[in-house]
Parts: C-alpha cells; structure tokens; sequence
C-alpha cells in the first residue's frame, strides 16, 4: 500500500491519501472521483508552502548581511526551510507518481503495462471512451467495477444478469422472475443502437435485420429506410413500431423487386404468431413483387401452424408496382386502420384466409383488383370487413372480386370511381355471404358499372345506394343456383340503366324484402304436426285470413272454415260447420278439351263454344229449357235443353 501525507507543518490540511478501496482515503472503488483533486490540492498547497518557505530564506539571507547577530538564526531557520521544502517535494512526487502509476487516464481500449512501461498491479484504473465506463484490473483481466443496467439484464455472463440478484420471485410455474424480463420487453432502437441511417439513400438492410434479429421490440423513429432485402420477424410475439405512417417512418426499397416485409420465412415450422406492425409506412417501386405478407401453410411451405393472431394497425403501403400490397394466407388475424395505396392489386386473401377482421381498410388507386379472393387449395371463410372503402381501382371481373369463399361479411362500403365491370362480386364460388350498406359514387369511373352482383348461394346484399352516375343497377343476380336475398335499394342521384334489382338467373331464387315488393323464389317449408306452416294476415289488424297446416289449406282463422285438402288422387273441397257453398265462374273437367260446367242467362246455342259433354246451367230458363247439355260438334252448336 502507498500512503501519501499532507502535515500542516509543510502547508497541507493533515489530509491522507493512500491507493486501498478505503471509504474515506482511498483512490480505490470509485475514490479517485472523490480524492484526486483533493490530492492535487494538498499538494499545490506544500508547493506553495515550500515556495513561502524558499522566500522567506532568500529574506534571511539579507538579512544575514547586515545582521550578524540574527544570522545564526536565520541560517538555521533557511535549513530548516530547506529540509522541509525538500520533504515537501518528495512527498508530492510520490502522491504524484502514485496518481499517474494507478490511474491511467482516458484510453481506447485496455492497457497492457502501466504508462511508465512497468508492469500492471491489480487495483489500477483507466477510463474506456468506447463504452464510457471506468475500467478497473484484477491482477489477471480488466473489469467494470460499477453495476450498470446492461449489467444487470446480461444473460450470457455469469458475473452478471441473474448472478446480481440475490432473490427471485417464484411464480406458479416455478420459473424465475428476474430483471431479465424487463430486458427482452424493451424495445430497440434501429438507429440509435444499430446505425440505421434513415436518410433514405444510405442501405440499412443490414441494421434493420440486426435489429429484429434480437427478437425484441422494434423502434423505428422518423425517417427513411432503404433496405435492399425482405424483412421479417425472429421471434414469435414480435412488434415494430414507428413515429406514424403519414410518412413519419418509411421503409423503402427502391432497388430491386423483392418483397417489402414477410411476418415470417423460409419453409418448415418457422411460423411467426402474435406479431404485429404499427405506425410504420412501406413504399415499393415497379418492380416489387409483394408488399407485406402474412405467411400460411398451403400457400407458403409453412408446417404446423401459419402466421396466425398477429395484428397490424396504422400501416400504410405504396407503390407495389407488380404484385399486391398485402397478402394474407392465415387465419385469426386483426388489421385496423390498414391503407393500401397506387400498388398493382390491394389485398389477396390467400388459401387460409379465415376469421380474420378488417376495420377501416382503405384501398385506393390500385391498378387491378382492390381486394381479391380467387380460387385456390384452400376455401376462404368467417371474414369480416367493417366500414371499407376501394376506390378508382380496376379489375378484371370486380374491384372486390370474390371468387370463393364461404361467409364473406361486408359491413359498410364505400365505392366510388372504379374501372372494372363490377364494384363488388360475389362469384360462383360464394356461399353464405353478406354485404350490407353500400355507397356507390360514380364521380369517375366505368358508366353502367354493376354495384353488386351475385352469383353463389345464400348470399345477403341489403342497404345499397347510388349517389352519382348511370349505373346497370344496384344488384344483379346471375347464375345456375343464385339463391339470394336482397332489401333496401335505392338511387338518390343517378340512373340505374336496368332498375335496381336485375335478375336473370336461372331460378329466379331470389327474396326482396323493402319497401317495394316481397318475392320469393323455390323454398321449403317446415312444420311440425299441428302448426302452421304458412299464414296469411291483415297488415293493419294482424287479422289471421288463412293458413296452411298438415298438407291443408285453410280459407279463415281456425279449422272450422272451408279447407281445401287432397286425399290420394281426390283434391276435396269441405266444410266443417256442414254448410256452405263452393262457387267457381266455371268448373273444367280433364284437360284441355274435355267437358266443362258453366252458367249463362240465355240459351248457350249458337253463343257459347264447348267440346262435347259440357253442361250450361241457364239462370234465366224455364221449364225444360235450365239445363243445356253439349251432344254434338265442338263449335257453339249442338246444344240441346233438358
């Protein structure tokens, strides 16, 4: 140990300063901080000391000369200066040396010998300007001294991490609670630790791939990155997220035409669930094949399970010049507030695409279809799209065009300026979907475009207006086996060329249900014994006016009035009460051709044409001249009075 003393008798405070790990003297365990100018100090004050003492003998000196007497004294006085000026010195030189043999000041990277070329003794210090940490030698390696945060969440040092920590929090599961959590749930930032320069001409691709590669949460602040490469997750339960979508933080690739940003890749059980992007903007160029892309079994390769419950809210994506801004081929998935924007095709629903929720979803100025659901391994089912707009997309078939698929629900559309044949198609292959409220706006746009059309089974499309513009019509059923229900259409501006319901499938299954009329096409109905299997009622008064029940149809509100019913080949006219009348202007019997009953005030000969064997009932004849039977001929002649 070196021990260096500042007395009073040499100008200093009494103040000790030695090199142990000392609270209150040492340089040791952070001391330096504390005690170096304190030395410096001391030792400024002995210099000081000395060079009062060094005056006051060049004063004796004079003195010497004109005072014999205090000579003596005064060289006596200058030595004893001397002496202690000498001490001084030395001492300040020692506490001096130790200073710069102990500590080695500000370097780049760790020391191998002492400044002085001697070699290194533990407890020497310097101070690292790469990771801003002062840095202390144990004899055999250099060390961090002090407990810092990236200390404290290392998980690969067994000095650090949870070797820090003396008590765990068990859970039920028995495993550790450790300040390791708390690592992995921070973000990262893929500027300020990976060196994203987000200026959007230098390449960040590999930045951005070491960042997610941590597998944490990803921040990305203003700015543009290029990357030149696809982007995906490395870890399931994954987020990226930005400063906004409105340009705030872009992700770019303006050099080649591979896809923007897959939630997972590669084949194989490399899936990635629970994942999620929000407030980031991805911008493609011509070429770019794929914007962002939720990843499936069938589609993709992938085994076990699929990109499912992941989440996207407040994303933007441009300019996918040759494929669809988004693609999703798993299941449970939700998307909020998700834009599409001037890319080839909006959103493909790929062969998984189930029970997955839209809300918001605006695709704008895509080339081709906004959103397209077309024939594939897989039948679509169970998705719900609340308050979309596409518009002044194209098409082939449909803006919306879906091919397959099974519960489609479509809740709140709004359309306006599309190119293609049809704004919203429900194909051949759709069957129990449901499109309710449609706005239709033909500001620009193909003139005489279907609204809606339907060609699959059990489809629903309710609530469709047009605001502007010549339309076919509103719905336009088609097809072999069409069975749909349709309500609440209406034009406020515009024409619909064909009226707003056209229909001319092949069975005319089609239900209206508005203001208009009420049609039916073929249906079955079904009822227990006993039940009604049919009423019909008064509007106003909710009166039961007849009723069909058991294969029978009554005329009134209970089974006491006439009933129609057929036994066998007998079709039966009755009458429960025992009394009443069945009246017909005129009974036919057989087919067309065969005999028939009917009345006439005068004589039928020479009016009335009938084949043979008819009978005429004269309400205005007399005695042999009431009954008329038709013997002869099929003209008005032949007839002969009874």
């Amino acid at each position: 140990m070196t021990t260096a003393n500042f007395p009073p008798e040499l100008g200093g405070d009494g103040v000790t300063i030695d090199d142990t790990d000392s609270p209150t003297t040492g340089l040791g365990n952070g001391g330096h901080r504390l005690r170096f100018m304190l030395a410096m100090q001391q030792f400024l004050k002995v210099a000081q000391w000395c060079l009062n003492a060094l005056t006051a003998v060049i004063g004796y000196k004079n003195e010497a000369a004109t005072s014999a007497s205090n000579a003596a004294t005064s060289a006596g006085a200058a030595e004893a200066a001397q002496l202690a000026a000498e001490a001084a010195a030395e001492a300040a030189g020692d506490a001096q040396g130790t200073i710069n043999s102990r500590y080695y000041g500000a370097r780049v990277t760790d020391p191998t010998v002492r400044p002085d070329g001697s070699p290194m003794q533990a407890g020497d210090r310097y101070f690292n300007t790469v990771t801003s940490r002062e840095m202390l030698y144990t004899g055999t390696v250099w060390a961090n001294p002090n407990i810092g945060a990236t200390d404290l969440v290392n998980s690969t040092d067994a000095a650090k991490g949870d070797a820090l920590i003396a008590q765990k929090r068990q859970l039920v599961s028995s495993v550790a609670t450790t300040l390791h959590y708390w690592h992995e749930a921070q973000p990262v930032n893929v500027q300020a630790e990976f060196g994203a320069v987000l200026d959007g001409v230098a390449d960040d691709t590999l930045a951005y791939q070491r960042a997610l590669a941590t597998g944490r949460k990803v921040y990305h602040p203003k700015g543009t990155a290029n990357i030149t490469d696809t982007l995906s997750f490395a870890a399931e339960g994954q987020v990226l997220f930005g400063d906004g979508k409105d340009g705030q933080s872009v992700i770019s690739n303006t050099t080649n035409n591979k896809p923007l940003f897959t939630f997972s890749a590669g084949t194989g059980a490399v899936y990635r669930r629970r994942c999620g992007i929000e407030q980031v903007s991805f911008v493609g160029n011509a070429a770019t094949t794929e914007g962002v892309a939720l990843r499936g079994i069938l589609d993709d390769g992938l085994t076990g399970d699929a990109d499912k419950s992941c989440w996207m809210r407040e994303v933007r994506i441009r300019d996918v010049g040759a494929g669809f801004g988004l693609r999703v081929s798993s299941w449970s998935n939700t998307f909020n507030t998700v834009e599409i924007w001037s890319c080839n095709k909006g959103l493909k629903c790929g062969s998984e695409f189930n029970a997955n929720s839209f809300n918001g979803l605006y695709i704008s100025g895509c080339t081709n279809e906004g959103i397209q659901s077309p024939v594939g391994p897989g039948v679509p089912a169970s998705n719900v799209f609340i308050n979309t707009v596409v518009q002044y997309c194209g098409g082939t078939n449909a803006s919306i065009d879906i091919q397959e698929g099974y519960n489609y629900n479509f809740l709140g559309v709004y359309l306006e300026g599309n190119t293609s044949p049809c704004n919203l198609l429900l194909a051949a292959g759709s069957q129990g979907c449901t499109v309710t409220g449609v706005m239709h706006n033909l500001t620009t746009g193909l003139v005489g475009i279907q609204v809606v059309r339907s060609e699959g089974k059990s489809n629903r499309v309710e609530g469709v207006i047009n605001l502007g513009g010549t339309v076919h019509s509103l719905v336009y059923i088609t097809g072999t086996l069409p069975t749909t229900v349709v309500g609440s259409l209406f034009v406020a501006v515009g024409t619909a060329t064909n009226g707003e319901l056209y229909d001319i499938s092949t069975r005319k299954a089609t239900v209206r249900l508005d203001g208009l009329e009420s049609r039916v096409g073929p249906t079955v109905i079904r009822s227990l014994f006993n039940e009604n299997a049919l009423e019909i009622r008064r509007s106003d008064t909710d009166a039961l006016q007849a009723f069909w029940q058991d294969g029978k149809l009554y005329f009134g509100p209970d089974t006491t009035v006439p009933v129609l019913s057929r036994a066998g080949g007998t079709l039966s006219m009755t009458y429960s009460a025992g009394t009443g009348t069945f009246r017909a202007p005129q009974f036919g019997l057989g087919t067309t051709g065969d005999p028939i009953w009917m009345k006439t005030p005068g004589s039928p000969e020479g009016a009335i044409t009938a084949p043979p064997g008819s009978l005429c009932s004269r309400t205005a004849g007399g005695a042999n001249t009431t009954l008329y039977v038709k013997e002869s001929g099929t003209g008005n002649t032949g007839w002969v009075a009874k």
